[in-house]
């Protein structure tokens, strides 16, 4: 499966890194491995998400962190569309 990403999404990422990086630079490393081996699991099993009431898209946690991914499988193409704290609002 082939990951794309959202502008939105992109953006989310970068924001979550940098924001964490100046407070503390391995919390934002270990978050960001953390988020990269969701997204690897799902381009392996891109089902294992949780289906949420907005149609075709579903949810991935990532542990320990209590971010959410959500995303949606497009033939052979996971796209991501948000990334968000458990915290934030959902899309």
């Amino acid at each position: 499966m082939t990951l794309r990403y959202s502008a939105r999404a992109r953006s989310q990422i970068e924001y979550i890194f940098d924001w964490l990086a100046e407070r503390n630079v391995g919390a934002a490393r270990d978050v960001a491995s953390a988020i990269a081996g969701v997204l690897k699991t799902l381009s392996k099993w891109p089902m294992m998400g949780k289906a949420t009431d907005e149609g075709d898209v579903r949810v991935a946690i990532v542990p320990r962190y209590s971010y959410r991914i959500f995303y949606r499988v497009e033939e052979r193409t996971i796209f991501v569309i948000r990334v968000l704290h458990q915290m934030q609002d959902r899309p």
